[in-house]
């Protein structure tokens, strides 16, 4: 059986050469035969964030892809595809996971409301609301959380509160007659500048 120490080692070595799934895998075995070592945990927690992050910037990168192919009159209000939602369910999940592991974890209820936030604004609200408002019972007068609930809980007039650029209507992009350029505004990532906190 391998030392949990060599086994953070191991894992770190990966994640520095951008290796997720192995790290994962290697911190997952390390658990197994350590179940009670708190760097483990903590490395395990670290990771699983970091996925749902780079998930939950998928499913926006699959959004804007899917938009930026339409004529800017149709973007507004196009449902996303089954693939966009579906990343953004695997980013909620990963997220919520570590909260269950740890309640008082900030980076993960600050990414958790962003991704419920980011894939449906009008229905996920009350939830990612509801998943900041937990997380300052557990870290009260934490400032990164007091700065997304305000985000989350105004109204934003830049983008009708959407929460997608207003000017290319989340696609990233102006199409004209012979190249489409980065919106301006956004600078080609298609979410509002003002409001979003993913």
């Amino acid at each position: 059986m391998a030392d949990a120490q060599d086994i953070l080692t191991a894992a770190r070595k990966q994640l520095a050469a951008g290796r997720f799934e192995e790290a994962t895998a290697t911190v997952e075995a390390g658990l197994a035969a350590h179940p009670e070592d708190e760097e483990l945990q903590e490395l395990s927690r670290s990771i699983r964030v970091a996925l749902g992050i780079l998930k939950a910037s998928e499913a926006s990168r699959l959004r804007r892809e899917e938009l930026s192919d339409l004529p800017l009159e149709e973007r507004d209000g196009h449902p996303d595809s089954e693939g966009t939602l579906e990343a953004f369910d695997e980013a909620i999940d990963l997220l919520q996971g570590v909260l269950d592991d740890d309640p008082a974890h900030a980076k993960a209820h600050i990414m958790l409301a962003g991704a419920l936030f980011a894939k449906d604004r009008e229905g996920e609200a009350e939830r990612a609301i509801g998943v900041l408002k937990d997380a300052l019972e557990h870290l009260p007068g934490n400032e990164d959380l007091t700065t997304a609930l305000s985000r989350l809980q105004t109204t934003c007039e830049h983008c009708d509160d959407t929460g997608l650029c207003r000017t290319c209507f989340g696609g990233g992009n102006l199409p004209s007659r012979l190249l489409a350029r980065a919106c301006p505004d956004c600078y080609g990532k298609g979410t509002c500048s003002h409001c979003g906190i993913l």
